[in-house]
């Protein structure tokens, strides 16, 4: 069964609009699974948006959220907030607790 031309030509733009951001936090030093998790979300998200399933009012904000928020972040702040939260998920203290 293959796809119709408009569902494929949709889903190839929103990858394509999707791999901007996704590119900045590459650069920025995130992992390849963070990156792929990424990547898949901002797609259902506009898939969501695009076939108003979801509620928009929610839906529509929270795609450009997820979208800028990687364009507008300097690549240094993005490292810092990702080693912040590697930290946290090892189990070990806080740095500053004593």
């Amino acid at each position: 069964m293959l796809l119709t031309p408009w569902p494929l030509a949709v889903t190839l733009a929103l990858v394509a609009i999707a791999a901007i951001p996704t590119r900045r936090l590459f650069v920025a030093g995130v992992g390849s699974g963070f990156l792929a998790g990424y990547l898949l979300a901002l797609v259902a998200l506009g898939f969501l948006a695009i076939s108003g399933l979801g509620p928009d009012r929610l839906v529509v904000p929270a795609f450009v959220v997820a979208f800028a928020a990687p364009l507008v972040a300097s690549p240094a702040l993005v490292r810092r907030a990702i080693r912040r939260v590697g930290r946290r998920e090892r189990g070990g203290p806080p740095r500053d607790a004593p």
